[in-house]
């Protein structure tokens, strides 16, 4: 990365999308388990992406990845 600011969001893109993946993971999977066919398993993981809180994903991840100034 170039710059402090790039790495750090970088690590916050990281985090948002594993929690995409293992939300739609999530789901697709509680689609099959209740008896969904395929398009309804993937259906149920789109509307699940679609009512994640993106703000509060990223405020955890600048959290768990506090910006530090340089020299400190």
């Amino acid at each position: 990365m170039s710059n402090p600011t790039d790495e750090i969001l970088y690590r916050v893109a990281e985090v948002v999308r594993a929690r995409c993946i293992d939300e739609a993971q999530s789901a697709f999977e509680q689609g099959g388990m209740s008896g969904l066919c395929a398009e309804g398993r993937w259906d149920l993981a789109m509307d699940r992406l679609r009512s994640l809180d993106l703000e509060s994903m990223v405020r955890a991840a600048l959290n768990a990845n506090p910006v530090r100034p340089a020299g400190r």
